[in-house]
């Protein structure tokens, strides 16, 4: 019995070792201010049907970003954009560079109003899909 309480208590280091290794790498990676233009420029140049009064008055569909913020979300980073005088957020996928701590454009975007706040509309790692959201959700690949 008690031979398998040490065994099991081993089990437990090893696992929270491995776990809290693999947190540590991901967390040293870095998205640098150039790429980070680079995805802005991108996201600012998609045209919405946006809904709101005050970009119509304008006759302007293009939205600016005015935030965003790198995420960690399973295991996986992403930009997270959102825009002034709009309820959008764009979620753009971002994969490492092998052998450098840097992030880089994935090539996919996903941009909705109403999934924002949960894991829809998501760009999915090693596809150029988005996962599916309840509304509306607008995919953009570029390279």
């Amino acid at each position: 019995m008690r031979k398998n309480v040490s065994l099991l208590k081993l089990v437990f280091i090893l696992t929270f070792m491995v776990s809290c290794s693999q947190q540590q790498k991901m967390a040293d990676y870095s998205l640098s201010k150039k790429e980070k233009q680079k995805i802005i420029r991108i996201l600012e140049r998609i045209p919405f049907n946006e809904q709101n009064e005050e970009i119509k008055n304008r006759g302007s569909l293009w939205l600016k970003v005015k935030s965003s913020e790198l995420q960690q979300i399973k295991g996986t980073y992403y930009l997270i954009s959102k825009y002034h005088n709009s309820e959008r957020v764009s979620r753009t996928l971002l994969t490492t560079e092998k052998d450098k701590k840097s992030l880089l454009y994935g090539g996919i975007t996903c941009t909705t109003t109403a999934c924002s706040e949960s894991d829809g509309c998501l760009p999915i790692k090693n596809s150029l899909k988005c996962k599916p959201c309840a509304v509306n959700c607008t995919r953009t690949v570029s390279f």
